[in-house]
C-alpha cells in the first residue's frame, strides 16, 4: 500500500472506503471451494485456459458443490426448466438384417418441428428378459458423421499404424463401434449432430462455422437467429439443442419395448465426447458415460456446438464429468489436449469417486502414442467397460470382427415416403421464436422458482468477486482536488471517484454523512440537493479488463475467429456482473465500518447493478435508490415501477447479459428478489 498517498486523507473511514472499493484486482476465482488458475478481473479466460479441478475434502462438500454446478450447467444449456418437448413417438423404418444385428432408420421431434435423425442397431438374438441395454452414440466432428468415409490415404495409415485392424472399420470407425455393441447384445442409437448427415434443418455452416454476421444479426420479421443477442438472452444455443436432442433420445429410444431403461449409457469421441460428458451431468437416467479424447484441464471444446454462455464460469470439463459420480465413467487420452490427463485431472476426478467408495467406477485408457481418435484400441477399452457395467459376461479383451459397411444411400432416413422436413433461415427464426414463446409463457407462470434459480446462477460470480477482491491501493489525483482514479496492482484503472457533496475528499472527516452515487459516465450529473449529506462520492466503475481505463462502450471479447458470445461468456461473467462484484465489495465495506450513512444512488443505466448486488446480498443494500432526475426513488417503490432498459443489439453491448431474457429481464430479477426475501 502507498502510505504516502493514503496519509493525505484525515479520515480512516474514507481511506478504507476508497481502498476497498478500488482494490480491484486479482480474483482468486473460488466457487464453493473450486479453484481455477488465471481467472482475473484483468484477464479473460477462454477455451484454452488451464481448468484444473480442486477436489472437495468431504462427500458433503462435494454434493453441495455438485447441486449448484448441475444447476449452473442446466441454466447455461437452456434446460432449467426443460422446454416443452414433442409428444410424438419416433418413426422407425427400413429394417435391414445383417450378421448378428439389424439396422433401422429413425427420426423423431425433440422441440416441436425440430427433428433428430439417426441409425438404430439392434441385436438379432433376444435377451432372456427381452430387454437390452441401450448405448447412445453421438458422433464428433468427422465429416458427415454417420456417413463418414475416411479417404484412402488415411485408411492406409490407420491400418499400418495398428490403429485399426479392418479396412471397413478404418473407413468408418463409428459404424464399426455400433456393429460390435449390437453383436454384444446392446441396442445402439447413433444420432446426428446438428448440421451433419440427415440433420440439415440447421446447416453445418450455421451450427459449427458461423460467420460474424450471426453474432450481431438481431432478428427477422419471423423471429430471431442463433448466436444473436436475443438467442443468447434466452440461453438458446446449438449446444443446448444437442443436449435437448439427447434427452429426447433417452425419452423415446429408452422407452422402446426391447430396451432396459435402467441400463442406458452414452459414448462419443471429440465433440461426441463433449455431448457425452454433458449428458450424464444433467440426465440422471443415464447410468454411465464414456467420453473419449475430450475430458482434460486443457482445451474445453473448440466448436460453437461445444460452448454455451455461462457453462464453464468457475469450472471445467473435469469437474463437469465428475457430476456423474458415483455412476461409472470411462475416459481416454491421446496425443492431443488430453495427453496430460493422467497427471492433471484424472487424479482429482478419481478422488471424487473415492468419496463414495467407488474408485473402481472411474477409469482412464491412455493411448498417447496415437493422435486424436476413437480407434480400435480405445473402442476395445470401451467394450470392456460396457461389458462390466452392464454385467454382460464376455471374456476380455473384446475384439471386433469385420462387418459389411453401409454408406449414405443405405443409411439416410429420408425417402419419398419419409420426406425431409423444411429448414433454412425461415425455419431457424420460427423455431427460436416458438421456443422463446414457450419460455415466456412457461417459466414465470408455472416455474417461478426457476426464475430465482436462474438469476442466482447468473449473479453468483458477484459474490465470488466480492469475496476475492484484493490488491494494492493506487489512488492518484486525476483532475483538480475532487477527481481521482483508482488503479489495481497492475496499474489498470478500475474506478473513478469524485466528491460532489459539500466537501472534497481531502476535507472529509469521520463524522461526515456519506452517500455513494453510481454514475455511468465521467461527467458529473450535478451536485446533490439532499441537505443532510455532508460528503457524497460519485463512483464510476470501470470494467477492469479494459486496460486504458476509459468509459466502457463495448464488452471485450476473447480472440476467436468465430465471435460467438459463448467463447467469452461461457468462461467469464458479463461486464455488469463484474461491476456488480466491485459494487458489492463497496457495500460490504460500508456495513463493516458503520459509516454514518450507507445510501446508494444509481442512475437508470446502472440500476441493474444495484439490483443484481441486492439479490446476492440484500442486507448490504437496504438503502438503495434510483435517481430519477434529481429525486431519489426508494428501492421499495422501484419494485412496483417498470424499469425499461434499451434493446440490446450486440453481444458487445455493455448491458448484454446472457440468460437475462430467459428469466424475465429486469422484471424477472425484481421477481427473484421478492421471492427470495
Amino acid at each position: 500500500m502507498n502510505r504516502r498517498i493514503v496519509s493525505s486523507f484525515p479520515s480512516s473511514n474514507v481511506r478504507l472506503f476508497i481502498a476497498l472499493m478500488v482494490l480491484a484486482m486479482v480474483v482468486s476465482n473460488r466457487l464453493h471451494g473450486n479453484e481455477l488458475e488465471e481467472i482475473r478481473l484483468t484477464r479473460l479466460r477462454d477455451l484454452n485456459s488451464h481448468c484444473p479441478m480442486k477436489p472437495p475434502a468431504t462427500k458433503d462438500d462435494w454434493e453441495k458443490r455438485a447441486e449448484y454446478l448441475r444447476l449452473q450447467v442446466r441454466v447455461a444449456l437452456g434446460i432449467h426448466p426443460m422446454p416443452t418437448l414433442s409428444n410424438d413417438a419416433a418413426t422407425i423404418h427400413g429394417r435391414r438384417d445383417m450378421d448378428g444385428y439389424s439396422i433401422e432408420k429413425v427420426y423423431f421431434e425433440s422441440l416441436p418441428g425440430f427433428f433428430v435423425t439417426g441409425s438404430l442397431y439392434r441385436p438379432l438374438v433376444k435377451a432372456a428378459s427381452n430387454k437390452h441395454p441401450l448405448v447412445l452414440l453421438p458422433h464428433g466432428h468427422w465429416e458427415e458423421g454417420r456417413f463418414y468415409n475416411a479417404p484412402p490415404g488415411e485408411v492406409s495409415t490407420l491400418l499400418a499404424s495398428g490403429a485399426e485392424r479392418f479396412e471397413n472399420a478404418a473407413i468408418n470407425h463409428m459404424q464399426a463401434q455400433c456393429v460390435q455393441l449390437a453383436r454384444m447384445g446392446i441396442v445402439v442409437f447413433q444420432y446426428d449432430m446438428i448440421g451433419y448427415a440427415d440433420s440439415k434443418q440447421l446447416s453445418f455452416e450455421l451450427a459449427h462455422g458461423f460467420g460474424m454476421v450471426h453474432a450481431d444479426t438481431q432478428s427477422t420479421d419471423l423471429g430471431w437467429r442463433l448466436f444473436s443477442p436475443i438467442a443468447e438472452g434466452y440461453n438458446q444455443s446449438i449446444m443446448g439443442l444437442q443436449t435437448i436432442n439427447t434427452i429426447q433420445a433417452v425419452n423415446l429410444i429408452g422407452s422402446l419395448e426391447d430396451v432396459d431403461s435402467s441400463r442406458i449409457a452414452i459414448t462419443g469421441a471429440s465433440g461426441g465426447g463433449t455431448q457425452s460428458l454433458i449428458a450424464i451431468a444433467v440426465e440422471p437416467r443415464i447410468a454411465g458415460a464414456f467420453p473419449a479424447v475430450m475430458v482434460s484441464t486443457g482445451m474445453q471444446g473448440g466448436c460453437t456446438c461445444e460452448n454455451a454462455c455461462g457453462l464453464r464460469i468457475g469450472t471445467g470439463n473435469v469437474e463437469i464429468v465428475a457430476l456423474a459420480a458415483p455412476r461409472p465413467v470411462g475416459i481416454t487420452a491421446a496425443d492431443d489436449w488430453t495427453r496430460d490427463i493422467a497427471a492433471d485431472g484424472f487424479p482429482e476426478l478419481k478422488k471424487v469417486y473415492e468419496l463414495y467408495g467407488k474408485s473402481e467406477n472411474v477409469m482412464l485408457f491412455s493411448a498417447t502414442q496415437f493422435p486424436h481418435n476413437y480407434n480400435h484400441l480405445s473402442r476395445g477399452a470401451m467394450y470392456g467397460w460396457v461389458n462390466r457395467i452392464f454385467g454382460l459376461g464376455f471374456s476380455e479383451p473384446i475384439l471386433e470382427r469385420d462387418f459389411e459397411l453401409l454408406h449414405k444411400p443405405e443409411l439416410t432416413v429420408w425417402d419419398a415416403e419419409h420426406p425431409a422436413p423444411p429448414g433454412g433461415l425461415e425455419f431457424e427464426c420460427r423455431l427460436l421464436k416458438a421456443w422463446g414463446t414457450d419460455i415466456d409463457q412457461g417459466i414465470r407462470s408455472t416455474a417461478p422458482q426457476s426464475v430465482v434459480d436462474g438469476w442466482r446462477v447468473m449473479t453468483q460470480p458477484v459474490t465470488i468477486i466480492a469475496d476475492s477482491l484484493k490488491g494494492e491501493l493506487q489512488l492518484q489525483l486525476d483532475r483538480k482536488e475532487t477527481d481521482y482514479v483508482i488503479r489495481n496492482g497492475e496499474g489498470m484503472i478500475v474506478a473513478r471517484a469524485r466528491s460532489i457533496g459539500k466537501k472534497t475528499l481531502k476535507d472529509a472527516s469521520s463524522t461526515d454523512r456519506l452517500q455513494v452515487r453510481l454514475a455511468s459516465s465521467d461527467k458529473s450529473d450535478g451536485r446533490s440537493d439532499r441537505e443532510s449529506v455532508d460528503f457524497e462520492v460519485e463512483v464510476i466503475l470501470v470494467d477492469p479488463v479494459i486496460a486504458d481505463g476509459t468509459l466502457i462502450v463495448e464488452q471485450p471479447l476473447v480472440a476467436n475467429p468465430r465471435p460467438s458470445a459463448s467463447y467469452t461468456f461461457g468462461y467469464n461473467p458479463a461486464q455488469s456482473i463484474r461491476k456488480s462484484g466491485v459494487l458489492l465489495a463497496v457495500s460490504r465495506f460500508l456495513h463493516q465500518h458503520s459509516l454514518a450513512a450507507q445510501d446508494f444512488f444509481t442512475d437508470s443505466d446502472n440500476v441493474a447493478l444495484g439490483l443484481v448486488a441486492k439479490l446476492q446480498e440484500p442486507t448490504s443494500f437496504d438503502n438503495l435508490y434510483r435517481l430519477d432526475d434529481s429525486d431519489g426513488l426508494k428501492f421499495q417503490d422501484a419494485l412496483a415501477t417498470p424499469i425499461q432498459i434499451r434493446e440490446i443489439q450486440s453481444i458487445r453491448d455493455p448491458y448484454f447479459l446472457p440468460g437475462g431474457l430467459r428469466y424475465g429481464g429486469i422484471e424477472g430479477l425484481v421477481d427473484a428478489i421478492k421471492q427470495s426475501h
